[in-house]
C-alpha cells in the first residue's frame, strides 16, 4: 500500500517526512488522532531496532490474541485496511531511522523471505538519507556564508538544537560568555542561559499555524554590551525532507559596528580599491594604526591613502567620515 521514512525521536509529530501519497490519510488519522500516543510498533518496535534487528515484522510486534484485544488494532487498522507492517531499520550518523512498508489484508503478510530482502536495501536506504542530509548542510552552509558577507555571525542547527555548522564571525563570537558545549550554544549568565535554551528550543521546534519567528534574546557579557541571538526556523529552500537542518541562529555583537561594502564606498566618493578598504575600516570602528596592520600596508601608505579620501569625501576628521558612510548605507538599506 506504501511506505514512509521515520526517525527515532517520537516526540516530534509535525515534521513532514517522505511517504507514499496513498498513505496521506493514514498518517494524518495516525498523528491528528492521536494514535502514535499507543502505536505498538513505535513502543516495541525501536526496542528490537536497538538491539540490532535491521528488519522487524508485524509477527515480531504482536500476537494475535494481543491483536484482536487492542483498540490500535480492531479501531484504527481496519479503519484504513493496512493490517500487516514491516520496517527496515538504518542508522545514519549515529541516528536511527525505519521505513514503515504497510499492506492491505488481501496483500497477506510479510514473510521471512521478504525480511531478507528487506535486509538487503538498508545500506542504500542509509546512502539516501545521508546523502540529503549533506546536500541540506551544504545549502545552509551557503546561507550562512551569505550573512557572513552581510556581516551577520549564524549557526545552522539541527532537530536537537546541536550546531551543524557556524560562519566565520559566528566563530569568533564564542568566548567565555558564550560557548559552544556538546554542539549546543550554553551562555554563561544563569538568566541569560535560560532565555537562550528556550530560544532554541522554540526556533527547533514543532510549529503551530500561525506562528511567528521567536522573539530575540539578549546574553549577558561581563565588559561589554550584550550579544543579541534571534532564532530563525528553517524555511522554503533550507527546510529539507528529512528535517536534517531545522533552524539559523543569528547573533549580534552589539558592541559591533557593522562593516560597511567597500563597493558601496567605492562608487560613492570615486576611491580606489585600496583607499575603499581603508575607509571601510576606518568606519568600522579601526584606527588608523590598526587599519595598516590589518591591511598589511604601512602607515606612511595609510596616511596617504587617508589624505585621499578625506579629499574625495569631503571632510576632515575620521568621525565625519563614519558618519557620511553611515548615512550612505542607511539610505541604501545597507
Amino acid at each position: 500500500m506504501g511506505c514512509f521514512f521515520y526517525p527515532q525521536h517520537p516526540e516530534r509529530t509535525d515534521l513532514q517526512f517522505p511517504a507514499s501519497p496513498d498513505l496521506g490519510g493514514f498518517l494524518h488519522d495516525f498523528f491528528e488522532g492521536g494514535w502514535y500516543r499507543t502505536d505498538p510498533r513505535a513502543m516495541r518496535g525501536w526496542p528490537l531496532a536497538e538491539s540490532g534487528r535491521p528488519v522487524i515484522l508485524e509477527h515480531d510486534i504482536a500476537s494475535d490474541d494481543e491483536r484482536r484485544q487492542s483498540p490500535y488494532y480492531q479501531t484504527f487498522i481496519p479503519r484504513h485496511d493496512m493490517p500487516n507492517w514491516a520496517a527496515i531499520i538504518f542508522a545514519v550518523h549515529g541516528r536511527r531511522w525505519c521505513m514503515p512498508i504497510l499492506r492491505s489484508a488481501a496483500q497477506g503478510q510479510f514473510t521471512p523471505s521478504d525480511a531478507q530482502d528487506f535486509a538487503a536495501l538498508s545500506l542504500q536506504l542509509r546512502n539516501v538519507v545521508s546523502l540529503a542530509g549533506r546536500f541540506a548542510v551544504a545549502r545552509a552552509k551557503g546561507a550562512i556564508e551569505a550573512l557572513e558577507q552581510a556581516g551577520c555571525a549564524a549557526l545552522v542547527l539541527d532537530h536537537c538544537g546541536r550546531s551543524l555548522a557556524l560562519n566565520g564571525l559566528a566563530e569568533k563570537t564564542l568566548c567565555d560568555d558564550i560557548a559552544l558545549i556538546r554542539g549546543r550554544l550554553h551562555a554563561r549568565d544563569r538568566e541569560s542561559e535560560q532565555r537562550l535554551q528556550k530560544l532554541i528550543d522554540r526556533a527547533v521546534g514543532p510549529r503551530t499555524a500561525g506562528a511567528g519567528v521567536p522573539a530575540p534574546v539578549f546574553v549577558t557579557r561581563r565588559e561589554k554590551r550584550p550579544y543579541m541571538v534571534e532564532g530563525m526556523p528553517a524555511t522554503g529552500a533550507l527546510r529539507d525532507m528529512f528535517g536534517h537542518v531545522a533552524a539559523l541562529l543569528l547573533i549580534t555583537d552589539l558592541d559591533a559596528r557593522p562593516r560597511p561594502a567597500e563597493g558601496l564606498i567605492r562608487d560613492a566618493f570615486g576611491l580606489t580599491a585600496a583607499e575603499a578598504r581603508l575607509a571601510a575600516a576606518l568606519a568600522a570602528g579601526d584606527d588608523l594604526w590598526s587599519a595598516a596592520e590589518r591591511l598589511k600596508i604601512t602607515h606612511e601608505t595609510s596616511r596617504g591613502h587617508l589624505k585621499a579620501i578625506f579629499s574625495k569625501a569631503d571632510v576632515n576628521r575620521q568621525s565625519e567620515l563614519a558618519a557620511l558612510i553611515a548615512r550612505l548605507r542607511t539610505s541604501r538599506g545597507g
